[in-house]
């Protein structure tokens, strides 16, 4: 009976070993970035939003890239659009399964300065860097 527990509790270790040790190894960072509101104002505009983190382990944001469209609700008329836009942020730390609010503001001599009637807006192509290290 000896040998059979021993056989046991030894098959059990190494079925947990198995399961915990590659669980603990794969610890990740996925942060995103999710626009919430777009503001005018004359040569500027307001992004909010926030970052947020789904994996396992805190990361810390660096940039992000996206192209942004702005549309008259009325007309369906491109108000303003860029691509590639990069927006460097200074290691925003983001812990693991959290969010983050952030404003992101875009300057340009092009945005619609003084624009009074309502829009919609849209992204596209959106890529958050991310560190594990501030810095």
């Amino acid at each position: 009976m000896k040998t059979a527990s021993r056989f046991c509790l030894l098959f059990v270790i190494t079925a947990l070993c198995t399961v915990i040790f590659p669980l603990a190894a794969s610890a990740k960072i996925s942060i995103q970035w999710h626009g919430e509101r777009v503001y005018l104002y004359p040569g500027r505009l307001e992004f909010v939003g926030y970052f947020e983190n789904t994996g396992d382990e805190k990361g810390y944001v660096t940039r992000c890239e996206f192209d942004l469209f702005l549309i008259a609700s009325d007309t369906g008329k491109t108000l303003w659009k860029t691509y590639g836009n990069q927006h460097y942020v200074n290691s925003l730390r983001v812990p693991a399964r959290r969010r983050v609010s952030y404003t992101i503001n875009i300057r340009n001599a092009h945005i619609p300065a003084g624009y009074k009637g309502r829009y919609r807006w849209s992204m596209k192509n959106i890529v958050t860097a991310w560190t594990r290290n501030p810095g």
